[in-house]
Order: structure tokens, then sequence, then C-alpha cells
């Protein structure tokens, strides 16, 4: 299975500690969000929902913005920080695969895939896995009909 390596994980562990959501959309999912990075760097991420989600990652200069290198080539783990935040925010679980096959041997009953692209390398996906560790137990014990992963995507 082909998840992410020990360094990408390191990566998302460092930007998931200072996550700052600066925008929402109307149903309150992060659309703008800033991140540090390395070497006391600050990024800038947004995030588009269309069929999938297409993530833009930004550093931010001083004096403007430029493209993450990382996110020339595939989806920085500046723009993964930021979806898994969401997902943590929301008590969802989320992982990350290289593969789509890989993504839907991690699907369970009640979970779902999205496909993740960086608006510069929109031919190098990457699959988020979102599943509710709850069920739907914890929605009953809300009073909750059923889970909305739109949330995420």
């Amino acid at each position: 299975m082909k998840t992410l390596d020990r360094f990408q994980r390191a990566h998302l562990r460092v930007a998931l500690d200072d996550i700052k959501p600066i925008t929402f959309d109307d149903q309150n999912r992060i659309k703008t969000a800033f991140v540090s990075g390395s070497r006391a760097k600050t990024y800038q991420v947004i995030v588009r929902r269309n069929a999938g989600i297409t993530t833009e990652c930004l550093l931010d200069t001083g004096a403007g913005n430029k493209n993450c290198k990382g996110s020339s080539s595939a989806v920085c783990y500046h723009a993964l920080a930021v979806l898994l935040y969401s997902a943590k925010n929301l008590e969802l679980e989320a992982s990350i695969c290289q593969r789509k096959v890989d993504a839907e041997l991690l699907q369970r009953i009640h979970g779902e895939i999205y496909k993740v692209t960086s608006i510069h390398a929109p031919n190098n996906p990457l699959w988020l896995v979102v599943n509710d560790p709850g069920g739907e137990k914890k929605r009953k014990d809300k009073g909750e009909s059923s889970t909305d992963y739109t949330a995420i995507a």
C-alpha cells in the first residue's frame, strides 16, 4: 500500500501544529488558511472544492506571494495539513494515499474518497480518505441523521 513516506508524515505533523484558518465558506469549511513552514516561512493555502479538491499554496515573501515549490509537482504538505486539520476539527479520521487503489482499500462502508490536486500539478493527484470513527452511534447520540462528508470536500 502506497501511503505517505516517513519524511512526508514528519512534515505534516509539524505543519498541523500551526495552522490558522482565515476564511470559511457558507458550510463553515476552510477556504483559506495560513500554515507555518520550515525556516519560519509562512504559506497561504487556498482550498477550492469542485468535483474533487484543488489546492493552491503560496509562500509569503514579505513583498508578495510566490508559488510553493512543493506544489509545482504535487500537492504540498502545507495543503495536506489544512485538509487533515479540517477533518480533525470535525472529529473525522482522514488518511492520504498516493494511489486511488490504496485509498479504496482504506475506505470503510461509511467513508468517502476525494481526489486532491494542486492547481499547479493537476495530473499528479493524491487521494484523501475520510471516515467517521464513531459512525452511526455517535450521530444518534447527538441526534443527527448522517455524517456530512462535504465538510471536507
